[in-house]
């Protein structure tokens, strides 16, 4: 009887530790997917001041839409849990 007290308790342990790996494993790729994020908008930053150093009036610093920005970037995908 004691065993199997035991074996459900460990049962359920690893079933709740295997949860947290999962976890663990998305929020990873979040927390890249953030890290990216702030790269491509700080070389953005970057540019924008570079060209404004450059040339104050250029037409690519004014107010309005200039069209949309599309940002290939690949991650790797691993197994789901």
């Amino acid at each position: 009887m004691e065993t199997l007290v035991a074996l459900s308790i460990l049962s359920f342990g690893l079933l709740a530790a295997g949860q947290l790996v999962c976890l663990a494993l998305h929020s990873e790729a979040l927390a890249r997917s953030k890290c990216l994020a702030a790269l491509r908008a700080q070389g953005k930053i970057e540019f924008l001041a570079d060209l404004f150093q450059n040339d104050p009036l250029n037409p690519d610093l004014a107010y309005g839409s200039h069209g949309r920005i599309i940002w290939n970037i690949v991650i790797r995908r691993r197994a789901p849990c």
